[in-house]
């Protein structure tokens, strides 16, 4: 019995002293380093991204993360992986460790959810992720998060890239590895950091790894550059891949252009009797405008967008056959139905693979990365754009989300990158023509003509064609900077041939003006100031960047109530100019009425960060100039 106890003491010993060896304390808090946790919201103490590459088609992702987070801010707590039939997740793990680095608890398999992916406007998606949240009742802790995934498909050939860390996150150690079979191409760019990779070859294998260590934390700021222009970052794309029985090439966009036609190929055929019908349709029409313009209504009138994403199908439409009978298909599907209509009669055009929305990365000639979400159709004998995917868009606008950026053309000679056209200052207006009959008592009677076109005429677009009566009135009411009112008429209608909206109330108002004694107090612009002055930032490091112009252009009338005379002005002509825009306003006295024009102009720019301050003085400016009040007397009697 005693040698049996001896025995359990040296193991409990051995145990005891090899914990130690590990350094149990190691993601204590203490073992940050103080430059680290400076704008920091989490630290990353140790990351590794392994990627091996297998074959043409499939390969292995390795992942280990261990994070700490410093306050409520960070979002590492919630992990999710995307996986799909063919790119299976093989082990997904995390513990928890507290402020000491002692762990506290696994994280159980019930905690793990495994959930459809599927999009509410898909009919059938493969796609599922596995989603992790988990969280301690006190901060500072840490969390280890690993998982291994196979990847085959379209998962596979998006080579993994390396943010190499976020806004608010600072990072410790961390590294990216891409083991492939030697001689096998690989393709990387590295951006906002001077970084090479370690390159070495072992058992016929070649081994690409890049590591960071001690990188401080980068704060965010108010209209900051993209982040893919300020955060460092590895991108990587292979040479060869292979999706089911097509091979393909990131070398060029020229190589990768090819690869997507093969998958396009012979998929724009349409029935014998549709393509009749197509012809016979257009046979009154003269010009190739008019013919795309009236086959483009077709489409939008009898096809709708559903999206149906299926291994390759991700990458590959449905033939226009397909879409012709069931009358549905997703962005692929549709733009390529479109260009079979637009073949019909002998005119070209492209499928064009785009990003839609706001980029994370924008694609660029130096490096193949199709870093794309959506397709449109361009036709290039009219410079001509379709977003296929719209019932309601006019054609020829492809809306904000996919203005000024780079896009893929596939065509049979290749890939082609070019930009999508730009809007303007003078392509986003937003103007109204208001008129204000003012009441002894302060209350008001306003009518608003609202006039908008490009970027600040698709909300009223949508509003049109999808809301109810009841919906525009409650988006009315909750955006409208007018006090509390009551509606008496709103109109809402948009442009089929162009971007142009408009929007018309009329609305009564108890408190327009404040009455005090004798006197009113009229705001001068009470429906479109502007609000919003620029936070007070110190010591900036990112230049101030407006993506998109616009402009607003306000006609004020208002009347001035019987019984009641001027008695004050404000500044009654302020002009204000600075790189990136103008504000003029003018307020004058016809008769019984008070007249304002108001102007705003602001242009596509990008100020350097010293310049910050001049910035936020210009709006401070607007807002003031916004916010001026008349003041009315009663007259002497």
């Amino acid at each position: 019995m005693k040698s049996i106890k001896f025995l359990l003491l040296l193991s409990a010993i051995s145990v005891a002293a090899g914990l130690w060896a590990q350094d149990p304390f190691r993601y204590s808090v203490t073992n940050i380093p103080d430059t680290l946790l400076k704008n920091a919201v989490e630290v990353v103490r140790e990351e590794s991204t392994y990627f091996t590459v297998e074959s043409l088609k499939s390969g292995r992702l390795t992942y280990r993360k261990v994070v700490t987070l410093l306050n409520d801010k960070s979002r590492s707590n919630v992990q999710v992986i995307n996986y799909d039939k063919e790119s299976k997740v093989k082990s997904f793990k995390a513990r928890i460790y507290n402020a000491l680095g002692l762990e506290v608890r696994q994280v159980e398999k019930s905690e793990i959810l495994d959930l459809s992916a599927v999009s509410d406007f898909s009919i059938y998606e493969d796609d599922r992720i596995k989603a992790m949240q988990v969280s301690y009742n006190t901060y500072p802790y840490t969390i280890e998060i690993e998982y291994e995934q196979d990847l085959k498909g379209i998962r596979f050939c998006m080579y993994p890239n390396w943010q190499i860390q976020g806004y608010g996150e600072s990072v410790q150690n961390s590294t990216f590895a891409i083991d492939l079979p030697a001689g096998q191409e690989l393709h990387f760019e590295t951006l906002n950091i001077d970084l090479k990779p370690e390159v070495r070859t072992e058992k016929g294998r070649d081994v690409y790894q890049w590591k960071v260590a001690n990188l401080p934390a980068v704060k965010s700021e108010p209209r900051d550059p993209p982040a893919w222009k300020v955060l460092p970052m590895v991108n990587t794309a292979p040479g060869e891949f292979q999706t089911g029985d097509y091979k393909g090439s990131m070398a060029t966009w020229k190589d990768y252009g090819a690869y997507m036609y093969k998958l396009f190929e012979g998929r724009d055929k349409l029935p014998k009797e549709a393509a009749e019908a197509i012809r016979n349709q257009v046979a009154g029409l003269t010009t190739n405008k008019e013919k795309i313009d009236f086959l483009y209504r077709q489409l939008q009138q009898n096809m709708r967008y559903v999206s149906v994403q299926l291994g390759i199908g991700g990458w590959q439409p449905f033939d226009a056959e397909y879409v012709y009978n069931k009358k549905y298909g997703d962005c692929k599907a549709l733009s390529n139905y479109m260009k079979a209509t637009l073949k019909e009669i002998g005119i070209e055009a492209y499928p064009t693979l785009i990003y839609s929305g706001t980029p994370a990365y924008e694609v660029h000639e130096d490096f193949t990365l199709p870093r794309f979400n959506h397709v449109v159709l361009y036709i290039p004998s009219e410079d001509y754009w379709l977003e296929c995917t719209s019932a309601f868009s006019p054609p020829n606008y492809l809306g904000e989300d996919n203005a000024d950026r780079n896009v893929m053309l596939i065509t049979p000679d290749g890939g082609k990158l070019i930009r999508t056209p730009k809007l303007a200052p003078e392509d986003n207006q937003e103007n109204h023509r208001i008129q204000v009959r003012l009441a002894a008592d302060g209350s008001a009677h306003v009518e608003v003509n609202g006039f908008y076109k490009g970027a600040d005429q698709e909300l009223i677009r949508s509003l049109h064609h999808y809301a109810s009566g009841k919906e525009r009135e409650e988006y009315l009411m909750r955006q409208s900077s007018l006090p509390s009112f009551t509606l008496e008429k709103l109109d809402v209608t948009s442009r089929d041939d162009a971007p142009e909206g408009t929007m018309n109330y009329i609305a009564n108002i108890e408190r327009y003006a404040a009455k005090a004694g004798k006197r009113l107090f009229v705001p001068l612009n009470a429906v479109s100031p502007n609000t919003e002055t620029p936070g007070d930032v110190k010591d900036r490091k990112q230049p101030v960047v407006f993506s998109r112009g616009y402009s607003e252009h306000d006609e004020i009338g208002i009347e001035i109530p019987e019984g009641y005379q001027v008695e004050s002005l404000p500044q009654t002509d302020i002009s204000l100019k600075a790189g990136f825009g103008e504000y003029r306003l003018t307020i004058e006295q016809k008769d019984n009425k008070l007249i304002c024009d108001r102007k705003l102009i602001i242009y596509p720019a990008q100020i350097p960060a010293d310049q910050y301050g001049g910035y936020r003085d210009f709006f401070k400016s607007v807002v003031k100039a916004d916010s001026m009040k008349a003041v009315l007397v009663e007259k002497k009697t």
